[in-house]
Formats: structure tokens, sequence, C-alpha cells
């Protein structure tokens, strides 16, 4: 494809290629550690949410009432369910994971989805994904430290993927732009660059074409420096020598 490309063409095209490759690199990983961020700070907000659901009902318990007997906690979950359109769902079980408070009614009283449930039971806090959905939960522990049940908050996903979009698409047109002027540049700057080479290389061209001419008078280069004495001179004996030994090769080629 770039057979018959002058040296300056292939250079450009070089350069130009490896900025199309960068860009499109950086801008991948920019996005991809965007997406990482938003999906971790959204994991951080409903997991302090979580954790004030968690306070208030083991406050709550503390006064020496159990879990199944806080009726309040249903309002409570209710309230933060509407305060806010991403969470999908707020699910608080028992010990034996049997869900004793939902916002969503179905639920009361049918088995935790055990997607939802954390590796290690005991551990402060969890977050994960399902399909559709998104969750983070917390245990909670009564005034004896034993662990009667937890908390699951569920929430969608597709925020996170809604957000990246948007600025996919902006990082995208400021990515073309600054590749654009990117290329310019480098077109310029590699023209600019190889200008005394191209020079060099064309005068070489013509001086070698007068060479390899027999009827040109010896003469210096065009183009030699003045500090290359002799080189026209050999170079015009190693090719009376190679024609030489051309017609040589031919005669005895013509005998056989």
């Amino acid at each position: 494809m770039l057979g018959n490309a002058s040296l300056t063409q292939r250079m450009t095209i070089t350069v130009v290629l490896i900025l199309i490759v960068a860009a499109t690199l950086t801008a991948t990983l920019n996005i991809l550690k965007f997406e990482r961020v938003v999906a971790d700070r959204e994991s951080a907000i409903y997991a302090f949410e979580v954790s004030d659901i968690k306070r208030i009902v083991e406050d709550s318990m503390n006064l020496g009432l159990a879990l199944a007997m806080l009726r309040n906690t249903q309002a409570l979950i209710d309230r933060r369910n509407a305060e806010d359109p991403v969470i999908q769902g707020i699910s608080v079980y028992d010990d034996q994971q049997r869900v004793l408070f939902d916002t969503d009614r179905q639920r009361i009283g049918e088995p935790l989805d055990r997607r939802w449930l954390a590796l290690t039971p005991d551990q402060p806090n969890w977050a994960g994904r399902a399909p559709g959905t998104a969750f983070t939960g917390a245990p909670l522990i009564n005034s004896f430290g034993k662990s009667v049940g937890g908390i699951v908050l569920r929430y969608d996903p597709n925020r996170i993927r809604q957000t990246v979009t948007s600025v996919l698409l902006e990082v995208t047109i400021a990515t073309l732009a600054v590749t654009l002027i990117a290329c310019l540049l480098a077109v310029g700057g590699v023209w600019w660059l190889i200008r005394d080479a191209r020079y060099r290389l064309h005068e070489m061209g013509r001086g070698l074409a007068a060479l390899a001419d027999e009827n040109q008078p010896l003469t210096l280069l065009p183009g030699a420096l003045e500090d290359e004495p002799g080189f026209t001179k050999a170079a015009r004996e190693t090719l009376d020598r190679l024609r030489r030994a051309e017609r040589l090769i031919e005669r005895i080629g013509l005998r056989k």
C-alpha cells in the first residue's frame, strides 16, 4: 500500500497512526477508570445508607426489643426507599435468613435471596452485583454482640451506565478534536524535520543518475560536500568495473 509513497508520506502516516492508537488507548483507559470510580462512589453512598439504617435498628434493639418486634423498621425502610428512586428495595431479615421487613410486601416472610448475602455473614458490610441489580448489606448485632440478622439494600446499576455513556460521548468528541489537531501538527512537524534530509536525498538521486550516465563528464556529484574529495572519481571507477564485468559475463554466455 505504501510501496510508491515518499519518505515524507511514510513517516507522516506512521506518526498519525501512532497518535490515533495512543489517543484511543488513553480515552479507553480513562473511561474504564471513570466507570470504576463512579461504581465505587455509588457503592459507598448506599453503604452509608445501610449503616445509618443499621444504627437506628440496633439502637432500638438495645432497648430490649427483639428484631421482629421493631414495627417502626418497616416505616423507616419505606421512607428511605421513597427518597431515592435509584433504590430498588430494602430488606431486613433475621438470623434464619427470613425476611421480616421489606419495601416489597410480597417478600415478607420469604427466604432472602442468597445472592444478596455475604460470603462471611459476620463481616462488617458487603457489596456485590446480581443480574439487574447491585446491592450492599450489613449484619445486625444486638446488645450482646450476637448477629440477629441483617439489612440488604438493592439499587439500580443502570444509572452508572447512563452516566458513563454521557461522559463517553464528551470524551469521544474531545479525543477526536485533540487527535485531529495533533495529526495536523505532526504532518507539519514531519515535513519540517526531514526537509534537509529530503533535499539531500533528492540531490543524491540526481548525482547517482548523472554518475550512471556514461556520457556525463567526470565532475563532482551534485550536492556533494567539498570535504569529500575523490568520492565521485571512485564511484565512477567502480561503475566502470561493474560494466566491464557485465560485458565479460555476456561474452562468456554467448560463447556457450
